[in-house]
């Protein structure tokens, strides 16, 4: 029997991930120069473009690319 696929919600990921990491809105709103509202609209998106996950990527020091490749939610914060 083949196995369903998980689906992963990256925006969601990024919100736990920059919670845990003890960072706040604002401070991922200034590395990634954008306005903080944006940061909310990644974080109820389940979906994101390449250019935004990379700068998010960098600027929490974790590869998102990597959640979404194994599309397994326990590999992800």
């Amino acid at each position: 029997m083949k196995q369903k696929k998980q689906f992963v919600h990256i925006g969601q990921i990024i919100q736990n991930y920059l919670k845990s990491d003890g960072h706040s809105v604002s401070w991922l709103a200034r590395q990634i120069h954008c306005e903080r509202t944006k940061i909310y609209r990644i974080f109820n998106s389940e979906v994101i473009d390449t250019g935004t996950l990379r700068r998010i990527s960098e600027a929490l020091k974790y590869d998102f690319f990597a959640c979404l490749s194994n599309s397994l939610s326990e590999n992800c914060r």
